[in-house]
């Protein structure tokens, strides 16, 4: 989904509903934006530093992706507070509308420092 399509789906969702909820899911957009940016490029200089923490909730339960950070340059505490408010967001709006996903679990990947950049590896599980 679109960023654009994404923010029009929140604003759908607070003018539709009443919850006090509903004022976390209307700026779910600007903090999914600001989780990725405080990822950033996730700098490394040894694999210790790489770290993984999966972002959003499918209907059916385990995250929409993973995003892979580094400790070096990341609010691992921050991320962590910022991550479960956007996935609590999430999982609210999936229950209140009744959303349904592929339910097809998403395997965390491995990670490792490559070229200075936490990625995932090449032969991950």
């Amino acid at each position: 989904m679109t960023s654009k399509a994404l923010t029009l789906a929140s604003v759908a969702g607070v003018i539709l509903g009443c919850g006090g909820k509903q004022r976390v899911t209307e700026r779910e957009p600007n903090l999914r934006e600001a989780i990725v940016a405080q990822v950033g490029k996730a700098p490394c200089s040894s694999s210790s530093v790489c770290r993984t923490i999966g972002l959003g909730v499918k209907p059916c339960g385990g995250p929409q992706q993973y995003l892979i950070y580094s400790t070096a340059a990341t609010d691992s505490v921050r991320l962590a507070r910022e991550v479960a408010r956007y996935n609590e967001a999430e999982a609210n709006r999936n229950r209140q509308g009744g959303l349904v996903s592929d339910c097809r679990a998403l395997v965390k990947p491995q990670v490792s420092c490559i070229s200075g950049q936490c990625a995932a590896t090449a032969g991950a599980r």
